[in-house]
């Protein structure tokens, strides 16, 4: 059966957006092109990161944490949903990390099914004490509250809110979802007007609200060379059309001076032939 994969990664040469929607595994199919590895491959762009997962492996969740603050470029991260658990790891690899004003955090320690002895089971939890502590470390380089009371939040298995993530670090910002410069918001906005209203959208809109910030520039400059070109065509276009009458005009003087020239030729044949001598005879 066909994994279902959790994530989409997708480039342009100004930015990489990803989008990790699901739980998060570590696939079994192709071991050498797992996300982290497509991440270290990106060229030097920024990458978006869109989160929408209830976590999932640990070791995964680390990984794509690591490439992800291994990448050259600004990284920023969104929390469109629940980022619990390991994507909530995932999520602190943001420069900016915003939230949405509709989303939550879950920390918690790790955890894991067991069977055994007790000495076994003693061992396992041992483990799990270790292996929570490098989500923790990712915690702690961006947090504002002590590492001991991070613990207790861990332990506790705690949810938190947009605002609390800002105040204890966990985030850079809350998107209200008001914003007029969202990129998506505005698009939309844009096409409902185009198919309400068609003339009243410019594409020099739909520029402002699609376009790369480093591209607009010259975008710009090539729509105000083609608009001053189609102003200077236009103004031919009206010129020709400002000459039509003059040289319907001159049509017509040219036809009735053809006409005028046609008829003076018959004239003088006419005259010639009775010149001519013996014509008389001729036409008797």
């Amino acid at each position: 059966m066909r994994e279902k994969q959790f994530y989409q990664l997708e480039q342009t040469d100004h930015k990489a957006i990803l989008t990790i929607y699901g739980t998060i595994y570590r696939s079994e199919n192709d071991d050498r092109h797992q996300l982290a590895d497509k991440i270290m491959l990106l060229p030097n762009v920024p990458v978006d990161v869109y989160i929408n997962s209830r976590g999932g492996s640990v070791a995964e969740g680390l990984n794509i944490y690591n490439a992800l603050l291994r990448h050259p470029a600004k990284v920023t991260t969104y929390n469109d949903g629940f980022a619990c658990s390991a994507a909530s790891v995932v999520f602190l690899a943001g420069e900016e990390r915003i939230m949405s004003h509709a989303s939550l955090l879950m920390i918690h320690n790790a955890w894991t099914f067991a069977a055994g002895n007790a000495k076994e089971l003693r061992k396992q939890a041992d483990d799990l004490d270790t292996i929570t502590e490098p989500s923790m470390n990712a915690y702690m380089s961006r947090v504002k509250i002590e590492r001991e009371e991070l613990a207790r939040m861990m332990d506790e298995e705690t949810w938190i809110k947009p605002e609390q993530a800002v105040e204890w670090g966990f985030a850079t910002g809350v998107d209200d979802g008001k914003d007029e410069g969202d990129v998506s918001q505005s698009v939309k906005e844009l096409i409902f007007r185009q198919l309400t209203e068609p003339q009243t959208v410019k594409v020099a809109e739909l520029i402002e609200a699609t376009v790369d910030v480093s591209v607009k520039h010259s975008m710009k400059e090539y729509l105000e060379a083609a608009s001053d070109l189609t102003a200077r065509i236009e103004a031919i276009s009206r010129g020709l059309k400002a000459l039509t009458p003059g040289f319907e005009a001159l049509g017509a003087d040219f036809k009735a001076a053809k006409e005028v020239e046609e008829e003076q030729k018959r004239t003088f044949l006419q005259q010639l032939r009775a010149s001519l001598p013996g014509k008389e005879n001729e036409n008797a």
